[in-house]
């Protein structure tokens, strides 16, 4: 339960710096670079981060290849979900889609290396 709780307080921290990042930008960014959710966006992908890391800890201690299998399913099940995700939010709102776009791409990139770099250190630990 303790690299539960250690996994929680990083994923917090990172939120808090993407946070910080993000109110930089809002701050010193043209309003058309922007995103009116660009707050949001680090919280959202926090908890999409830890219902996954929670998801694949399940199968961690058991066959690497069962545990590489459910990794590839989630992987490909969250890409496939954020795409459809960023598809309907440019539908309903193309006004804003290249700052949304922008934000979503950022947040996607830091919390993918964050949950992949956590889930290979806790496979070497095992």
């Amino acid at each position: 339960m303790e690299s539960t709780k250690s996994f929680a307080l990083k994923l917090i921290y990172i939120t808090i710096i993407m946070e910080v990042l993000s109110f930089g930008w809002w701050f010193f960014m043209p309003k058309e670079w922007v995103n009116r959710n660009i707050f949001m966006s680090p919280l959202f992908f926090m908890g999409i981060t830890f219902l996954i890391n929670n998801f694949l800890n399940a199968k961690l201690h058991g066959k690497f290849q069962s545990f590489l299998n459910r990794y590839l399913i989630v992987t490909t099940a969250k890409i496939l979900g954020l795409l459809i995700l960023m598809g309907v939010y440019i539908y309903m709102f193309p006004e804003d889609s290249i700052s949304f776009v922008i934000t979503f791409f950022i947040n996607y990139v830091v919390y993918s290396f964050f949950e992949a770099r956590v889930l290979v250190l806790k496979n070497k630990e095992n």
